[in-house]
């Protein structure tokens, strides 16, 4: 009862219900509650030896006890931690037996067993009935005329359960049997009563040796195992009596508190980058890289050598189209002019582009002509006749570049 694996347990947090104990294990450090735990409550086994293997509580466990040769012998096993009863008996020869009316003497039974408040008695009659035993069945009214006044006999039965075995203020019936013939003072069989018996608390027996101690919930960087104990109860509570207390008792103690191990990890967006592990810098750096190690650390593994580019920014060179002192040419970067070519050389390794590269371009004129690759087309010269020689010009293409010439 109160049984947390994990957690701190909260008696207090779900009301206990008839058949038993509710509460709540609560997480501790930021960790969640659990939901609702829940034990039933312990029954004691009782025999009912009116039929064979009968139990008026607990489970019937007919193998219990080996039957004799007068009869069947059984035990009743508690639940949920309760006692089992002693050996329960049903004579082998017991057969079912019918309630039969014996109406010559008051609550008379020739067979079965008579049942004084069964039925009510009326002002002339006694009635009852007469129960059937090992199963059979109850007989009907049966009924004796009451004696006249002149017989004057009264009733001197005790009336039966006694208040004081009843816990206090449950109401209950009591009864008695009157004698045959009871027709003075109080002849009633039956009244309702209150009980007066106080309320018990129960008490605890010794605790139990401690468990082992649990597996720890971690392999390395500190963790937590627990043991526990109990105790049962020696005495239970009784009409309302409390129980403090707990039948459960947990020790917790730390465990592999080592460090965990620790792989080295690479950052190469910085040079001598680690993510995780401590920094090597024992790796010689190459043309176009820096080169590093990240070392595990309390026996984690070492990373695989660490790289990261070595920044180049770019640089032009003008005297060729197309030409980079440093980093790698960009050709459709800028876009051309009529008459020159453009490009950019752009950086590596985070090393910045440069500006706008650019050489002039070589002319598509010739003698009177284009030079191979350009097409040439007719212009105008200001004497049409040529007679007085003058300035003649005349176009020549090459892809989308148009070039006037003259001359």
């Amino acid at each position: 009862r109160n049984g947390c694996s994990a957690g701190t347990a909260n008696d207090a947090a779900f009301a206990d219900t008839p058949t038993g104990y509710l509460w709540r294990c609560d997480g501790e450090h930021g960790g969640a509650n659990s939901g609702k735990c829940f034990l039933r409550a312990s029954v004691d086994g009782v025999c009912d030896e009116s039929v064979r293997n009968g139990c008026s509580a607990g489970t019937a466990n007919d193998a219990a006890f080996a039957d004799t040769p007068n009869g069947y012998v059984w035990r009743c096993d508690g639940e949920n931690g309760g006692a089992n009863s002693d050996k329960c008996f049903l004579r082998a020869g017991d057969a079912p037996v019918d309630g039969v009316c014996e109406e010559s003497v008051r609550n008379g039974c020739s067979a079965g067993t008579a049942n004084d408040s069964a039925i009510a008695d009326t002002t002339s009659h006694y009635r009852w009935r007469c129960d059937g035993a090992h199963g059979g069945s109850n007989s009907g009214t049966c009924s004796s005329a009451k004696p006249r006044a002149s017989q004057a006999i009264s009733c001197g039965g005790a009336w039966s359960p006694s208040a004081s075995t009843v816990c206090s203020g449950q109401s209950f019936t009591q009864t008695r049997t009157c004698n045959a013939g009871c027709n003075t003072g109080d002849c009633a069989t039956s009244r309702s009563a209150s009980g007066s018996k106080p309320p018990s608390n129960c008490g605890w027996g010794s605790w139990g040796q401690w468990s082992e101690w649990g597996a720890c919930d971690a392999t390395c960087g500190g963790g937590t195992q627990s043991r526990s104990r109990t105790r049962s109860k020696a005495v239970g509570e009784a009409c309302g009596g409390s129980c403090s207390g707990s039948d459960r008792e947990t020790q917790i103690q730390s465990c592999n508190p080592d460090p965990c191990p620790v792989d080295g990890r690479c950052d190469n967006r910085v040079r001598n980058g680690c993510d995780a592990g401590i920094l090597n810098n024992e790796f010689q750096d190459e043309k176009n890289e820096y080169r590093w190690r990240c070392d595990g650390i309390h026996n984690g593994k070492n990373s695989p050598i660490c790289s990261k580019a070595i920044p180049v920014n770019g640089v032009c060179d003008n005297s060729a189209r197309n030409a980079c002192s440093a980093g790698s040419p960009n050709d459709p970067a800028i876009a051309d002019t009529t008459s020159e070519y453009r490009w950019r050389c752009d950086g590596s390794g985070g090393g910045g582009n440069s500006g706008t590269c650019s050489t002039a371009m070589p002319t598509l004129c010739g003698a009177n002509g284009c030079v191979p690759g350009a097409a040439r087309s007719h212009g105008d010269c200001p004497d049409s006749e040529r007679e007085t020689p003058g300035q003649c010009f005349w176009f020549c293409t090459l892809g989308n570049r148009v070039e006037t010439c003259y001359d």
